[in-house]
C-alpha cells in the first residue's frame, strides 16, 4: 500500500468510523462475510455502497455511506482515468437504519450525466468502480433468461449453448417418461410421462405451482412486449426455428405439465421428486439412480396446469397453431378436473416422499381465479362459446382485480397473475370502465407501497419488511419480492407514463446489484463483488470441482429472518438485511443462497423492461 493510501485510510477511519479500521482485517461483524477480501483497503471500499454494475445516464444515482458522522461529509467524483474531479457535494445524514443495523449517509450523484467510468471519494475513502452508461441490462436480460437452459431436465446440457463449455453436463433424470406414482395413488402399475422440465431450485424436484408462476412471468414479459423477443436471442438448441427463444424455453419447461394429469378424471400430481433428498456429490449418475415418484395430487396443481396451458395456447397461436390447440384442450381438461373433483389441499401432513419441498397451500381461491382469467382471455381466440362462462367465473371471484398485500407474484398467492393478465388484455375481454379503474388503482397502490418503502429505507429497498420494525419477517427468496415489486412499477410506468415509476425500478436494481448492507451484488457475474457461491446441486459441485465460476445472471434468494433452524449457515441473529449465508457455505445455506426458477423469472421480466426503456 502506498503512503498516500495509508494517510487516506487513516483519515477515512477517523471521520467515517469505518468497520475493520484499526485491525488486521476480518469479516463482517454480522456473521455474514460475503467473500470480500478482508484487508483494510477492502474494508474501506466496502463502506461506500453503490450499484456495482452501473447507473443510467439520465437516472437517479445514489450511493450509501456507512458512517456514524453526525454532520454531512464532503464527497467528489473523479474520472477513473486521470483523476479529474467532475462533481462534488455533501452527503445527506440519514441516521440509524433498522434493516441494516447501521448508521447511514446518502450521496446524491445524479448530477453526473456523462457516460464513463468514475470513482466516488468520501473523506479519503474510495468507492468501487462507478459506471455510468447509456445502455444497461440488455446483457443481464439474456444471461438471466439463459439460466433456464442450464436447469433443463431430461436432456444433456451441451457446451455450444453455454457461457463456458465446462458448464455442460449429462442429462438429469432422463427416465422421467415413465415415473411411478407414490403408493400407486394414480392406479396400480400406472406411470406418468413427466419428462422435460426444469429442476426447481437447489433440488431436482418439479412442481406445477412453481413452474406455473415462473412460466407466467416469462410469458407475461413476452406479452408486455417492452423488448423485442426474437429467435436466436438466447442461443438455445431450438434457435433458428422461427420462434422467439424465450418462448422455446418456456415451452420446454412446461412440457411435463400435461403428463402430471393421470388417466381418467383424476387431479394432477402435486410434484415429482426423489424418495430422499439428493446430496451434494455432483454425481449425476448417482442422482439418476435415486428412487423417484410422482407425488399425490392437489387441486392447486391442477389449476396451475390449466392456467399455464391456456397462457401457452394464446401466445403460441401465431407460431404453432397445432401446439396452441393442444394446449387449449389441455387447459380445459385440467380446469374440468379441478372443478369436478373434491378439493384436495397439499399440506405438510400429506403422506409423500421426503425428498422435496411441500409447496403446501390451503387457499386455492386465488389459483382458481388466475386459471379462470387465463382461460377467459384465451377463449376469445379459441372458443367464444365459453367466453361468457369464464367471464362469470372471474368476475364472481373474491380475488377479482386484486393482488396480495405485497403486490408480489408468488406461487402461493397468484391472484396478481390473473389481474395483470386481465389488464394487458382489458380490451380483448371487454373490461368495463369501472373495472379498469379499479384494476389500475390496485396497480398504482402497489407502486405507491414500493415508493413508501424506498423513501423510508436507507438503502434503495422497494421491499423492506424492517421499515417499521426490525422484527418483521424477511421471507424465503426475499430478493424475488424485490423483483416482483419492480414488475408492478413497470406496469405503473406503462399505465401512467410517469417516469418516477421507471426511476424507482432502476433504484430497486441498485439494491440487488450492490447498494445493500452486504455490499454484494446478488447476481452472479454482475458487479465487482458479486455472488460466487450459490446453492444448486448441479452447479455448485460441478463448478467447484473444476474451479470455474457460475454462469452469469443467476440471482440469489436473499436475506431471510424469522425461521429458526432453517439451515445450518444463514445467520439467525443480527440485522435483518444481513442474515445471509457467509462465503463458502452454499451447501448449507439453502435458506438464503439458493437459486430458483421463480426467482430468476422476475429478473428476466425486469431486465427486459429496463433494457428497452433506458433513462438517457
Amino acid at each position: 500500500m502506498q503512503i498516500t493510501q495509508i494517510v487516506g485510510a487513516a483519515l477515512a477511519c477517523s471521520i467515517l468510523g469505518l468497520a475493520g479500521c484499526g485491525s488486521s482485517g476480518g469479516g463482517s461483524n454480522t456473521g455474514a462475510d460475503t467473500g470480500a477480501d478482508s484487508g483494510p483497503a477492502e474494508q474501506l471500499l466496502s463502506q461506500i455502497r453503490l450499484n456495482q454494475y452501473g447507473y443510467p445516464v439520465g437516472g437517479d444515482k445514489f450511493a450509501t455511506v456507512v458512517t456514524g458522522a453526525a454532520v454531512p461529509l464532503s464527497w467528489n467524483i473523479t474520472t477513473a482515468g486521470n483523476g479529474e474531479v467532475v462533481l462534488e457535494g455533501q452527503t445527506l445524514v440519514l441516521g440509524a437504519d433498522k434493516a441494516a443495523g447501521e448508521k447511514l449517509h446518502r450521496a446524491d450523484l445524479s448530477g453526473l450525466t456523462e457516460a464513463g467510468s468514475y470513482v466516488l471519494n468520501v473523506e479519503g475513502a474510495e468507492s468501487r468502480p462507478l459506471l455510468v452508461a447509456n445502455e444497461l441490462y440488455g446483457d443481464l436480460f439474456v444471461d438471466s433468461a439463459r439460466f433456464y437452459y442450464f436447469h433443463r431436465m431430461g436432456v444433456a446440457i451441451e457446451s455450444p449453448f453455454l457461457h463456458n463449455p465446462l458448464h455442460g453436463h449429462q442429462a438429469i433424470h432422463p427416465t422421467d417418461d415413465a415415473l411411478p406414482c407414490f403408493d400407486n395413488w394414480c392406479g396400480e402399475g400406472v406411470t406418468l410421462d413427466v419428462k422435460h422440465t426444469w429442476y426447481d431450485a437447489g433440488d431436482f424436484g418439479a412442481y406445477p405451482v412453481n413452474v406455473a408462476i415462473s412460466t407466467w412471468t416469462l410469458l407475461n414479459a413476452y406479452e408486455f412486449a417492452a423488448l423485442e423477443f426474437s429467435d436466436q436471442q438466447l442461443t438455445l438448441p431450438e434457435s433458428g426455428n422461427g420462434i422467439p427463444d424465450l418462448l422455446d424455453e418456456v415451452r420446454f419447461g412446461s412440457t411435463f405439465m400435461g403428463g402430471m394429469l393421470p388417466p381418467g378424471n383424476q387431479l394432477a400430481s402435486h410434484k415429482i421428486h426423489n424418495q430422499q433428498w439428493s446430496g451434494f456429490e455432483g454425481n449425476i449418475d448417482l442422482e439418476n439412480s435415486m428412487e423417484r415418484y410422482a407425488q399425490p395430487p392437489s387441486t392447486a396443481a391442477t389449476y396451475a396446469i390449466a392456467r399455464n396451458a391456456a397462457h401457452l395456447a394464446r401466445v403460441f397461436l401465431e407460431y404453432d397453431a397445432d401446439y396452441a390447440q393442444q394446449q387449449w384442450l389441455l387447459a380445459n381438461d385440467a380446469w374440468q378436473r379441478a372443478e369436478t373433483n373434491p378439493v384436495v389441499y397439499y399440506t405438510s401432513a400429506t403422506k409423500d416422499s421426503a425428498g422435496g419441498g411441500d409447496y403446501d397451500d390451503t387457499n386455492i381461491l386465488d389459483d382458481r381465479y388466475a386459471a379462470a382469467a387465463e382461460l377467459w382471455i384465451s377463449s376469445v381466440a379459441f372458443d367464444r362459446a365459453k367466453t361468457a362462462g369464464f367471464a362469470e367465473q372471474v368476475r364472481s371471484a373474491e380475488d377479482f382485480l386484486g393482488f396480495d398485500e405485497n403486490g408480489a407474484q408468488q406461487w402461493q398467492s397468484v391472484e396478481g397473475n390473473g389481474s395483470l393478465s386481465l389488464w394487458l388484455h382489458r380490451d380483448q375481454v371487454g373490461l368495463s370502465e369501472a373495472e379498469r379503474q379499479t384494476l389500475q388503482a390496485n396497480i398504482l397502490a402497489t407502486a405507491k407501497r414500493a415508493q413508501i418503502k424506498l423513501d423510508a429505507s436507507g438503502y434503495p429497498m422497494v421491499y423492506n419488511p424492517s421499515e417499521l420494525t426490525p422484527e418483521q419477517i424477511w421471507p424465503w427468496g426475499s430478493n424475488s419480492f424485490v423483483l416482483n415489486r419492480l414488475m408492478l412499477l413497470g406496469y405503473a410506468h406503462r399505465l401512467t407514463g410517469d417516469v418516477a415509476h421507471l426511476r424507482n425500478m432502476y433504484r430497486g436494481m441498485d439494491y440487488l446489484l450492490g447498494n445493500n448492507p452486504l455490499d454484494l451484488s446478488f447476481v452472479t457475474g454482475y458487479g465487482e463483488h458479486y455472488e460466487r457461491d450459490l446453492h444448486d446441486r448441479v452447479a455448485f459441485p460441478l463448478l467447484r470441482d473444476q474451479g470455474i465460476e457460475f454462469p452469469p445472471g443467476w440471482v440469489a434468494g436473499g436475506p431471510l429472518t424469522g425461521w429458526q433452524g432453517c439451515d445450518n449457515a444463514t445467520p439467525e441473529t443480527g440485522a435483518p438485511a444481513k442474515r445471509y449465508g457467509p462465503a463458502g457455505t452454499a451447501t448449507e445455506a439453502w435458506c438464503s443462497k439458493e437459486v430458483a426458477i421463480n426467482w430468476n423469472s422476475p429478473l428476466v421480466w425486469v431486465t427486459a423492461y429496463l433494457a428497452a426503456t433506458p433513462l438517457n
